[in-house]
């Protein structure tokens, strides 16, 4: 049952994470589909982190690196 009610709970979080990125001005076309793709590792590397005890710190921050190098490349192409 508690397996049940902590997914419902994060269909609401990743469902409210989506509604606020989707009011974010794009510098970039994809810029809000990059970002929710971006959390959603996180919060699946978190939950990877909770049920295991990996150490999740390194892997976050290659994601947040790799994310915002490809970013600025995405801002360059555009000329933004």
């Amino acid at each position: 049952m508690s397996a049940q009610v902590g997914q419902v709970g994060a269909v609401a979080l990743m469902d409210t994470i989506k509604a606020k990125i989707s009011s974010i001005n794009e510098p970039h076309k994809g810029y809000q589909d990059d970002l929710f793709l971006l959390i959603s590792e996180i919060v699946h590397l978190e939950n990877q982190h909770a049920q295991s005890g990996m150490n999740i710190q390194q892997k976050i921050t290659d994601r947040i690196d790799a994310y915002g190098k490809d970013h600025c490349k995405k801002a360059k192409q555009t000329g933004e």
